[in-house]
């Protein structure tokens, strides 16, 4: 089955929260993932759920990642990296891409004639799409856990943003006919 992973950050117009903007550091752009630095995930700590805390929207509203140490910027970039290799060696991963700032956004509406287009930045971003990865998995289960792992990329002092991550399975022919 595919889900359709949506990462969405506490936006502010010129520079999202999670940086998804930018290369890996951990490679060169164009190089396979296979040749970038390595890069593990799996050593990392987990806070057990009854102790985590999560930063009020409020406080969150205007981080940014210009504001971030290069260091912080890489190892968030690292965890990325090493997440990605890990869903293409495991054959789940389809897809992804990051999206550039919610000030080179657009919303096109139209009745049938021409279209009409309204551009960014928007006065209040609030919550704003940072990027999204389709995968393929046995189970709704499995895209929660790889959601998870998405959500607690390291942001500023290595503290695990919780960012949202939206889950949705992709419809298949078998949901058209019940419709």
């Amino acid at each position: 089955m595919k889900y359709l992973l949506t990462v969405t950050c506490h936006g502010v117009t010129g520079a999202p929260i999670s940086g998804l903007n930018q290369a890996p550091t951990s490679g060169p752009k164009d190089a396979p993932a296979s040749e970038w630095k390595d890069a593990s995930i799996s050593g990392r700590k987990e806070t057990p759920t009854s102790e985590r805390k999560e930063t009020p929207t409020s406080e969150r509203k205007g981080a940014s990642i210009s504001g971030w140490k290069p260091e912080e910027i890489k190892a968030h970039m690292d965890y990325q990296a090493a997440l990605h290799r890990e869903l293409v060696a495991s054959g789940e991963y389809v897809d992804g891409h990051a999206l550039t700032g919610p000030e080179l956004a657009k919303v096109v509406t139209s009745d049938g004639t021409t279209p009409v287009v309204t551009g960014g930045p928007f006065a209040e971003p609030g919550e704003v799409l940072a990027g999204f990865h389709l995968v393929d998995v046995e189970s709704e289960t499995r895209a929660v856990e790889i959601a998870g792992r998405i959500s607690q990329v390291p942001g500023p002092g290595g503290t695990p943003l919780c960012q949202p991550v939206g889950v949705r399975r992709l419809m298949d022919t078998a949901d058209g006919d019940t419709l």
